[in-house]
């Protein structure tokens, strides 16, 4: 799995695009379990004073990998790891790095490295 970036310096309460390229070499679909489609590959921003809040993988959907490339164009939000933006403030300026919320799936599919982003003014 990879993770790439359109730019590696945000705003605060922004949004950057990611793309996540995740690729299926065992010649048949893996399973992942979670939550919806593509929602199980979240995104979020953390550092030493903002840590990972884990999503739930406490449910009863799955996505379906197929064989070869999966491609999911996401958003990474410089806000605290949320749904939405009323219930969650915008992050602090400071250096973060990426954390691609990894449900329950093949055990053959590394997750990404860390991606450092600068959240600014």
């Amino acid at each position: 799995m990879s993770l790439a970036v359109a730019k590696t310096t945000v705003r605060t309460g922004a949004k950057l695009s990611a793309t996540i390229t995740i690729v299926n070499q065992t010649g048949h679909s893996a399973t992942v379990e979670g939550c919806l489609p593509n929602f199980d590959f979240f995104v979020v921003l953390v550092n030493a004073k903002v840590p990972y809040q884990d999503l739930s993988g406490l449910v009863a959907c799955s996505t379906t990998l197929r064989r070869g490339t999966t491609i999911i164009n996401t958003q990474i939000n410089a806000i605290y790891a949320a749904t939405t933006r009323a219930m969650n403030p915008d992050l602090p300026v400071g250096t973060y790095h990426t954390v691609v919320n990894w449900p329950t799936g093949p055990a053959h599919i590394p997750e990404p490295g860390r991606l450092y982003i600068r959240v600014v003014q």
